[in-house]
């Protein structure tokens, strides 16, 4: 009679995983979750190609080390370069940017990730601009003397003096 239940007698965790920040010295970046021990986040120099009508936004950031998984996946974070800029966070992939789903929450945007990997925050390339410069050739410029401001009244003058002599002789 004394036969056990085969449940166990430990405790029950109800305890839950704390959430963690690693972030670039810059503040630009930062990397989110339960699984960051151990991870960095490294500014490196914008390399690569781009997606056609992309542009980098600052510096592209290394997610280390190399070889590193999260799991589950963490939350990476760039600030945008104004709240509400239409922006994509991209990953470096054999030399060239392949965008990653992502979203916009306020002056940040955020993606989930689940390895390691240099990552880019892009935003839409301008439109170059073309500066039209026109040369003209100067033509000679002609100046004549400014006249008395006597000249002006010159006519007046002489209407007075025609009503005087009208009135002398009427």
């Amino acid at each position: 009679p004394g036969g056990s239940s085969g449940g166990s007698t430990e405790p029950v965790s109800t305890t839950a995983p704390t959430t963690t920040t690693v972030t670039s010295t810059d503040g630009k970046a930062s990397l989110a979750g339960t699984d960051t021990a151990g991870a960095g986040l490294l500014a490196v120099a914008a390399q690569g190609t781009t997606p056609a009508g992309w542009a980098f936004a600052g510096n592209a950031y290394a997610v280390t080390p190399a070889n590193r998984t999260f799991d589950p996946a963490v939350v990476l974070s760039f600030t945008l370069p104004s709240a509400g800029a239409t922006a994509t966070i991209a990953r470096l992939e054999n030399g060239a940017w392949s965008p990653v789903p992502s979203k916009v929450e306020g002056d940040r945007i955020t993606t989930e990730v689940s390895r390691a990997g240099t990552y880019a925050l892009l935003v839409p390339a301008e439109a170059p601009t073309t500066t039209t410069v026109t040369t003209t050739t100067a033509a000679p410029v002609t100046t004549t003397p400014t006249a008395a401001p006597l000249t002006a009244l010159l006519p007046v003058i002489a209407f007075a003096t025609l009503m005087l002599e009208r009135k002398r002789r009427g």
